[in-house]
C-alpha cells in the first residue's frame, strides 16, 4: 500500500512538472490583431533569457518583465521557425501541385510548337515533288491530332492552376512566414531559473461578430444567437489559451481633436452661375427626406469605459480555419408593428420588431441572418448598443399601404398683403389581408418652415402624432379590413417670396 503512495505522489509530481513546462499564455483579440502575453520561466544563460515569437510579432510593441531583477538591453534575431504539422504538409502539397502544374504546361507548349511547325507548310530548303507530296498528305492528320491534344490539355492545365492557387490561398490563411524572432534579454548576474512575463502585438489574425435573429410574432419574440467568428494566421495552434475579446482595435487614437471656431458672418452674393438651379433645389428637397429616413447613425460600442469584451476562456483555435465560437442565446420580448412610408417607400409595409431589453448591451457591428417564423427573409447587418431596438424583418406583403393624392395645387390670397398658397391632399388606404388585426405605423415628414414668414397648416384625420419631425399613425387595421387617413396640408408665403415647396 505504502508503495501505492509514493508511486502516485510520484506520478503527480511529474505530471504538475509537466504542466508547469507550458507556458500560460492570455491573448486579448481584436477585430484585426491580437495582444498576446506570456507567462514562462526561462533558464539564464551567458546572463541572458532567450525566448522566440511568431512572424507578425510588432517588435515595438514588445514589453519584458521579469519577477526579479530588469533588463538590461535586448535584441532580435531572426530564426527559422518548424513548421506545424498542417503548414508542413500544405507545403509539400503545393509543392507538388506546382510540379504538376510546370509539367502539364510544358506538355501544352510543347504541342503549340509543334501546331505552329507543322502549320507553316513548306520547309526552307528545296525539296522534290515527292516529298512534298507526303508533307502534305501527313500534314491533315498530324494537326488534327495535335488539336485535339492541345484541347484536352486546356482543362487540365487549368485545373492545374487552379489547385496551385487554392493551396496558396489556404498557405496564406495558416500562416506561410517559416521565420520568426528570437529574443535574448540580457538580465546581468541572474543565475538560474527567472519567471519572464513578456507581451507584444500580433498581426495576422482577428475576429468579427455574427448573429441570427428569428422573429415570432405571435409569440411576441425575437430569438437570436450572437456568435464570434475567429481566425488567425500564425502557421501554429493556440492551444489552450485564455481567450477575450474585444470590440475594437487599439490605437484608434488617445485624445480628441481640437474644436473649430463658430463665426456667423455675412455671406457676399452668391455669382449666378455658382447659384444652384431651382430644378437643382427642387431635387435636393424631394431627397432630402427619403436621405433622412435611409441614414442610419454612427455605432459607437462601450462597455469597460472604452470597448466591449468577451471573456471565452481557455480555448483552443487552430490556424487557417475560421471558428466559430457562441457569445449568447436567447430570447427577447418584442412588439411587432407593421411600418410604412408612403409617401416615399411605395405601397410597402415592413414587419418591425421594437425590442426593449432588461439591461443595456454593447453588440459591435457585424453580419447577421434574419428570419420570420423559421423561413429566411434576408442579410443585413446588426449592431446594438442600448436597451432597445427598431428591428426590421422584411416587407409583409399581406400589408398594404396606399398614398392618394387628391389635390395638388398653388395660388394666391389676399388683397392686402396678397400671399401665394400650395395645398396637399392626401388619401391614405391601409389594407390588411391577415385574418387577424395587425398594428400598422404610417410615417411621412412634418412640412417644416425655412424662414418666419411661411405658415404652415396640417389637418388630418386621424390627427397624428408629431416627434422628431415626423407625422405618425398608430392605426389597428381589422383582419381583411382596410384604415383610412385623410391627410391635408396647406402652406402659404409672402407673394414676392421664391417658394420651394419641397414636395
Amino acid at each position: 500500500m505504502r508503495n501505492r503512495l509514493v508511486l502516485l505522489a510520484a506520478l503527480m509530481w511529474c505530471l504538475s512538472g509537466v504542466a508547469a513546462a507550458a507556458p500560460a499564455m492570455d491573448i486579448v483579440l481584436y477585430p484585426s490583431s491580437a495582444q498576446v502575453q506570456v507567462d514562462d520561466t526561462l533558464p539564464v544563460k551567458n546572463g541572458a533569457v532567450t525566448f522566440v515569437v511568431p512572424a507578425g510579432t510588432d517588435l515595438e510593441s514588445l514589453v519584458i518583465s521579469l519577477d526579479k531583477g530588469e533588463v538590461i538591453s535586448r535584441r532580435a534575431i531572426p530564426v527559422l521557425v518548424a513548421d506545424s504539422e498542417t503548414v508542413a504538409a500544405l507545403r509539400q502539397d503545393l509543392a507538388e501541385a506546382r510540379a504538376h502544374a510546370a509539367g502539364l504546361e510544358g506538355e501544352a507548349a510543347a504541342v503549340a510548337a509543334r501546331i505552329s511547325l507543322w502549320s507553316k507548310g513548306a520547309p526552307a530548303q528545296e525539296v522534290s515533288m515527292a516529298e512534298m507530296e507526303k508533307l502534305d498528305a501527313a500534314m491533315p492528320e498530324r494537326l488534327k491530332a495535335l488539336y485535339v491534344q492541345a484541347a484536352a490539355l486546356e482543362p487540365q492545365v487549368k485545373e492545374a492552376r487552379e489547385g496551385v492557387a487554392r493551396l496558396e490561398q489556404a498557405l496564406s490563411e495558416y500562416g506561410d512566414a517559416a521565420t520568426g524572432t528570437q529574443v535574448e534579454a540580457q538580465v546581468g548576474d541572474l543565475s538560474g531559473n527567472v519567471r519572464v512575463r513578456y507581451s507584444y502585438m500580433l498581426s495576422g489574425c482577428g475576429w468579427f461578430p455574427a448573429y441570427r435573429f428569428d422573429a415570432e410574432p405571435e409569440k411576441g419574440l425575437v430569438r437570436f444567437v450572437q456568435q464570434a467568428e475567429i481566425r488567425q494566421a500564425t502557421g501554429q495552434d493556440w492551444k489552450g489559451v485564455h481567450l477575450t475579446l474585444a470590440s475594437a482595435d487599439p490605437g484608434s487614437g488617445l485624445q480628441p481633436g481640437s474644436l473649430p471656431n463658430w463665426t456667423l458672418r455675412k455671406v457676399e452674393h452668391m455669382p449666378r452661375a455658382l447659384a444652384a438651379s431651382p430644378v437643382m433645389e427642387q431635387a435636393a428637397m424631394d431627397a432630402a427626406p427619403n436621405m433622412m429616413m435611409k441614414a442610419a447613425p454612427p455605432v459607437d460600442v462601450r462597455e469597460m469605459a472604452t470597448f466591449a469584451a468577451w471573456d471565452l476562456g481557455t480555448r483552443t483555435v487552430p490556424a487557417g480555419r475560421p471558428v466559430l465560437f457562441e457569445l449568447a442565446r436567447g430570447d427577447w420580448k418584442a412588439s411587432f408593428v407593421r411600418l410604412a412610408r408612403p409617401g416615399y417607400g411605395g405601397k410597402a409595409a415592413w414587419l418591425m420588431a421594437e425590442v426593449r431589453l432588461p439591461e443595456a448591451v454593447d453588440w459591435p457591428h457585424g453580419p447577421a441572418q434574419y428570419s420570420v417564423d423559421g423561413l429566411p427573409v434576408g442579410a443585413g447587418t446588426f449592431a446594438l448598443s442600448g436597451d432597445h431596438e427598431d428591428m426590421f424583418f422584411g416587407r409583409d406583403s399581406r400589408v398594404t399601404v396606399d398614398m392618394k393624392q387628391d389635390l395638388r395645387q398653388s395660388g394666391s390670397k389676399g388683397f392686402v398683403g396678397k400671399r401665394q398658397t400650395r395645398d396637399w391632399k392626401w388619401t391614405i388606404e391601409v389594407t390588411n389581408s391577415h385574418t387577424q388585426p395587425v398594428a400598422v405605423r404610417v410615417e411621412d415628414p412634418e412640412p417644416q418652415i425655412g424662414d418666419s414668414a411661411i405658415e404652415v397648416k396640417v389637418v388630418a384625420k386621424p390627427a397624428p402624432v408629431v416627434k422628431d419631425h415626423v407625422n405618425t399613425w398608430n392605426l389597428t387595421v381589422p383582419a381583411s379590413g382596410k384604415s383610412v387617413i385623410d391627410y391635408t396640408v396647406e402652406a402659404s408665403a409672402p407673394e414676392d417670396m421664391r417658394l420651394i415647396d419641397g414636395r
